[in-house]
């Protein structure tokens, strides 16, 4: 009888001990709305942003599904229609409809809720200088927000560039006493 018992206990601590491997392993991917997007994560990166009833001119869309890249910007979409036919956003389309949806702030808020970002104010740090070519988030005094790939300002004093995905312009130029911020992923 003492055999019986001790070798139940075994396998009930052996079975208990897989399932709680297996739910670790399953709280690295997930789902969860947030600031209207239902989003998708990986190893706690977003790879899937749904934003449901978008407002659009035409108002015939029912849903836009975005595939986001590590470092945060879109890399694809897919649009479905309220009548439920489908099609791939165009490129020029993305950046342009991500943005109009809240996309870049809620992607950047929720890195900043969970840990991933690092925040650098000017008037007490110096950003680093393996943020530059990486995609951050430029916080200005009078609380505008942009997004892109950050540069050093070249031959103008101290300030940065940002180029914007979409952008048809150029780079951005901020002077450091406009920017109260940048943030950088981890």
């Amino acid at each position: 009888m003492e055999v019986f018992m001790n070798s139940r206990y075994i396998r009930r601590t052996f079975l208990a001990l897989v399932i709680s491997s297996l739910g670790a392993s399953l709280v690295f991917a997930g789902q969860e709305t947030y600031e209207g997007f239902k989003i998708t994560t990986d190893n706690g990166r977003i790879t899937n942003m749904v934003f449901s009833n978008p407002t659009t001119d035409l108002g015939i869309e029912a849903e836009f599904a975005f595939t986001v890249l590590a470092d945060g910007t879109p890399s694809g979409c897919t649009i479905t229609f309220k009548n439920n036919l489908q099609r791939q956003m165009k490129p020029g389309e993305l950046a342009l409809h991500f943005a109009g949806c809240g996309g870049p702030i809620a992607l950047w808020d929720y890195y900043g809720q969970h840990g991933k970002t690092v925040s650098y104010s000017l008037a007490n740090d110096k950003v680093p200088a393996d943020a530059y070519g990486k995609t951050v988030r430029v916080l200005l005094n009078d609380g505008k927000q942009f997004f892109g790939k950050l540069a050093k300002l070249a031959g103008l004093g101290d300030g940065y560039s940002l180029t914007v995905e979409g952008a048809g312009f150029g780079p951005l130029q901020f002077t450091n006493n406009t920017i109260k911020e940048i943030q950088v992923m981890k």
